[in-house]
């Protein structure tokens, strides 16, 4: 498993609260190629939650700041940074790729990722948060896992309840494990499946889509 694991390629879209600890944990497990793709840059409202966000990195790109990150934590894991968005992206970026995991803060965005990774047969693995909860999902190729959850909405609850850095630690470490599970043992069945968890009420449920 742990040889799978370094001939894995795993992409990560988004860099930021979820996105900075999935790379983290993926470059700890020894997953061999990861691609980083966020074309933001680090700002003040950031420090509470991304993990790769401190005074040094203010105002410095995402993905070169992971990239700089993932070479001190394990320089045997290869790292490709892209400091684009993922619709701009050239078509061949995502060739060879095993999994590709959302980390993404916009429903639009979101949308687009999954239709992405149906057309070209990708399983999914999504992770969102607002205040004490959060969700981690797995889109099986093909799945509609994305338009079900999102069916109507435009703007997350994030935005009325704000992000807290342990609800972003624990639902990027879900995803990570989720990914590890997928990597490891790719012949096992993928069902659509969500697990919800409210870190207050200390309430987790799995449902299947």
């Amino acid at each position: 498993q742990q040889a799978r694991l370094l001939d894995s390629l795993a992409a990560v879209v988004g860099l930021g609260g979820l996105g900075g600890h999935v790379v983290e944990c993926l470059a700890r497990l020894g997953v061999g190629r990861i691609l980083g793709i966020d074309g933001d840059s680090f700002v003040e409202s950031n420090l509470n939650r991304q993990v790769l966000a401190t005074g040094e990195t203010l105002g410095e790109p995402k993905a070169e700041q992971a990239r700089i990150r993932i070479a001190a934590v394990n320089p045997a894991v290869e790292f490709v940074a892209y400091q684009s968005a993922f619709q701009d992206l050239a078509p061949g970026a995502l060739a060879g790729v095993d999994v590709v995991l959302d980390c993404l803060d916009s429903i639009p965005a979101r949308r687009d990722l999954a239709a992405l990774c149906a057309a070209r047969h990708l399983p999914l693995i999504h992770g969102a948060i607002g205040g004490w909860s959060g969700q981690v999902g797995l889109c099986p190729p093909g799945g509609d896992l994305i338009d079900k959850l999102y069916a109507g909405e435009k703007t997350g609850v994030e935005k009325r309840l704000g992000n807290l850095p342990f609800t972003a630690a624990v639902a990027a470490h879900l995803m990570a494990a989720r990914a590890a599970r997928l990597l490891m043992n790719p012949d096992e069945p993928q069902a659509q499946r969500l697990l919800l968890f409210d870190l207050l009420d200390d309430d987790w449920q799995t449902i299947e889509l």
